[in-house]
């Protein structure tokens, strides 16, 4: 059995300095030591794999997709599974970058995120045991086809649906539509339900487009905040709604700006659970939304909505493409 563990900071590998600030200090060996008295065996099989990464809040497209990738490159050449040791931040949306890039590949092998609230000077240091739970999770045989799952405080859940729900408790994440895949504990690794349907193939080679800014709609909104980040260069926008996909109006002339000049424009809701809907028209109801072309993320968040349009311009920047491609993910809601 041998499992490849891609060690990329965060507070699981960060320790408190003498300054009295939580900083990185541990690299994948000596997480791996942390817990080689839990599984022996196991972790003699295990691989590092250390990738210099930022704090998780400093990661950039290109960081994150090369993590998915060598995760993939692992699963690929025979590993019997792999765990990634992440920052909780975005965790999520690395976590759905892995199931976009990589998600075929699990048939080799189970893929799981770990991360610890806890940073490992702290009383109750949360990382061992999560690593623990992470490693059995990737070397279990039923994780296989499963696609990306993160793995902390004793539950799993699908990259899919996952959220961080707190700034710094222990059961800081959650699944607010579904509930965890599965969990972890004394009866060792067991599954709830299946996962959702695989997202389409994307070769290796498909780059993932970073220039897609969220505008966020509240009151008082800046209507020439898109036309900036048009002239910026973005590739994409992804509005970040109320309830069900509404913005404000201030920022209209900005989408149809987005929408003429060939930018796909998606829109989510700043909600938990749920999706957005053409329900209200009206100057930035989502029904006027969507009939003038601005895509449903189907239930993502803004971030894996942003994670969700730079793949699918990576692979074809179309606004009909990436239709399709947001299209194709609507059932896994």
């Amino acid at each position: 059995m041998s499992i490849t563990l891609i060690a990329t900071g965060g507070t699981i590998a960060s320790t408190l300095g003498a300054d009295g600030r939580v900083t990185t200090t541990l690299g994948g060996d000596d997480l791996v030591a942390s817990v080689a008295g839990s599984l022996p065996v196991l972790t003699h099989g295990v691989e590092v794999v250390d990738l210099s990464v930022p704090g998780s809040w400093n990661l950039t497209t290109g960081l994150a997709a090369s993590v998915a990738r060598v995760a993939r490159a692992a699963l690929d050449s025979g590993t019997d599974g792999v765990v990634i040791t992440h920052g909780t931040d975005v965790i999520e949306e690395t976590a759905w970058l892995c199931e976009l890039l990589a998600r075929d590949s699990t048939e080799a092998g189970g893929l799981v995120l770990t991360c610890s609230m806890r940073h490992a000077s702290e009383l109750g240091y949360d990382g061992p045991r999560n690593i623990t739970d992470s490693l059995a999770v990737a070397a279990s045989p039923g994780a296989r086809g499963r696609g990306a799952m993160v793995c902390a405080n004793g539950e799993l859940h699908h990259a899919r649906w996952v959220r961080k729900t707190h700034t710094t408790a222990l059961s800081a994440f959650a699944s607010p539509d579904r509930g965890p895949i599965g969990t972890v504990g004394d009866e060792g690794v067991v599954f709830a339900f299946d996962p959702p349907a695989a997202p389409p193939d994307v070769p290796a080679s498909v780059g993932v487009v970073g220039e897609v800014p969220i505008v966020t709609s509240h009151w008082d909104v800046d209507p020439d905040l898109i036309g900036w980040h048009l002239s910026r260069g973005a590739k994409g926008i992804v509005l970040d709604g109320g309830g069900a996909g509404n913005v404000n109006g201030l920022l209209v002339d900005g989408v149809m700006s987005a929408i003429d000049a060939g930018v796909p424009v998606v829109g989510t809701s700043r909600c938990l659970r749920g999706q957005v809907a053409p329900i209200y028209g009206g100057n930035g109801g989502f029904a006027s939304l969507a009939a003038v072309g601005v895509i449903p993320s189907h239930g993502l968040s803004a971030g894996k909505a942003r994670v969700t349009l730079g793949v699918a311009l990576g692979i074809d920047p179309d606004p009909g493409a990436v239709r399709s491609y947001f299209d194709s993910l609507g059932g896994a809601r």
